[in-house]
């Protein structure tokens, strides 16, 4: 009997792992656009186990423009993305603005480390089963990095299905803001 192709199974492994993490390069989506305030649906309610401990409360998001990030230790898009993300959080808090982050399919200690090694400052919800992304299977999210906007009322305003920069974030928020 031949030995299994382990250099090609390997090869297959790392190729299906590399697809469920998108590309900051991809082409450009439709996404990303703020929704009109009339077109929006309701986001699903958000609970969970909080990294490092605790519970997610929900109450603490409402009547709160929120940015939900879904994001993996293993996704180098996510990477990049996250001082960006996290310099928004730092200086939107005061105007009302919360960032939650999804961590997605991570053990809770690689997800610890890439925080720590990150130095990220808001909150994650640990998802190692995928149940918030389910809840969001409405929105066009599919992998990481993903972003959703949620307005004030708790409607998605916006979906980014790659990575974001700091300059998408901050004009899209301005403008949810703006909305009172």
């Amino acid at each position: 009997m031949r030995p299994p192709p382990t250099r090609a199974l390997a090869t297959l492994a790392a190729l299906a792992c590399l697809t469920g993490c998108g590309d900051a390069a991809a082409e450009p989506t439709a996404l990303g656009e703020l929704v009109p305030a009339a077109e929006r649906l309701d986001a699903p309610d958000l609970a969970g186990e909080l990294l490092g401990g605790g519970e997610l409360d929900p109450a603490s998001l409402s009547g709160r423009v929120t940015v939900l990030t879904f994001w993996g230790s293993w996704c180098a898009p996510c990477r990049v993305e996250m001082p960006a993300i996290d310099r928004v959080a730092e200086d939107l808090a005061p105007t009302g603005v919360s960032v939650l982050g999804v961590n997605v399919q991570d053990p809770e200690r690689a997800a610890m480390a890439f925080v720590a090694e990150q130095d990220i400052g808001f909150p994650s919800v640990a998802d190692p089963r995928g149940e918030v992304s389910v809840a969001f299977a409405a929105f066009p999210i599919s992998k990481p990095p993903s972003t959703v906007l949620i307005d004030a009322e708790g409607r998605v305003a916006a979906v980014y299905a790659q990575a974001t920069t700091e300059e998408q974030l901050r004009r899209a928020l301005g403008d949810l803001l703006a909305e009172g």
